[in-house]
């Protein structure tokens, strides 16, 4: 079933994956993800597995291709638990070698729908190699740093039958949007305070650092509410006041 699965994926397009990091100034944040796998492949797959057995599904034609999908999103707390949850994004259908398989008796955590484990069922196309070797987050003063490394992706060792690359099979996008006024980006295009990322080669293992601003500026309007519901409720303290004072 493994090898039958591979084959739809490797034989009719790519698969395609989009991660959206979304920052607040203390570090806490949301991660939005999108994955994309052609309807060719997908009917073949859900044969005998469907990778997104559970999840509300939609289609999308991009270039005059149908593809099926799903879109998750949650937010965080803090920026420990943001850049925990990066590090549990995985590929779908990736799985380079058998020892490194996932497997269905591991937990899934609640903010993504796979998980990476030992001693894995090889016939699980749900599940696959980490997305992200590293994540960071550094606040300091009035700067803010988001860094990254993406764990290179090896070949499963199939592509060779159907005459493609890794980067044929899958497309990574990595969008992420800063708290404050980005000063500078290593990859990618920036728009505002957003970076827009098509990583080339996901073999490589590349990295992306954005120094953005803290952006407290976005707090203003928040500040501003409570400093007028405070102000609200002290001049009904003191109306109160004066009317019981007067009886």
């Amino acid at each position: 079933l493994f090898c039958v699965v591979l084959l739809a994926i490797l034989l009719t397009g790519c698969i395609r994956t989009e991660v959206g990091v979304t920052l607040k100034p203390n570090g806490s944040g949301k991660i939005g993800t999108v994955v994309l796998i052609k309807s060719d492949a997908y009917k073949t797959m859900k044969k005998s597995i469907d990778p997104f057995k559970g999840q509300e599904t939609y289609t999308e034609t991009i270039d005059g291709t149908e593809y099926v999908g799903t879109k998750s999103t949650k937010k965080y707390k803090s920026a420990e638990d943001l850049k925990n949850a990066l590090l549990s994004l995985t590929f779908i259908g990736n799985v380079p070698a058998i020892q490194n398989r996932v497997s269905k008796s591991e937990t899934q955590p609640e903010n993504t729908e796979v998980t990476v484990a030992e001693g894995a069922d090889k016939t699980d196309m749900t599940k696959g190699a980490p997305i992200f070797k590293t994540a960071d987050i550094q606040i300091s003063n009035d700067t803010f740093t988001f860094k990254a490394t993406l764990n290179p992706q090896t070949d499963t060792g199939s592509e060779s039958i159907a005459d493609m690359k890794m980067n044929d099979i899958y497309k990574l996008k990595i969008v992420i949007t800063m708290p404050g006024p980005i000063k500078t980006a290593s990859v990618g295009s920036v728009t505002d305070k957003t970076v827009t990322w098509e990583v080339g080669n996901i073999t490589a293992g590349s990295e992306i650092t954005v120094v953005s601003e803290v952006g407290y500026d976005s707090l203003i309007p928040a500040l501003a509410l409570g400093g007028v519901l405070l102000a609200f409720i002290a001049a009904l303290i003191v109306l109160l006041f004066v009317r019981k004072k007067r009886k």
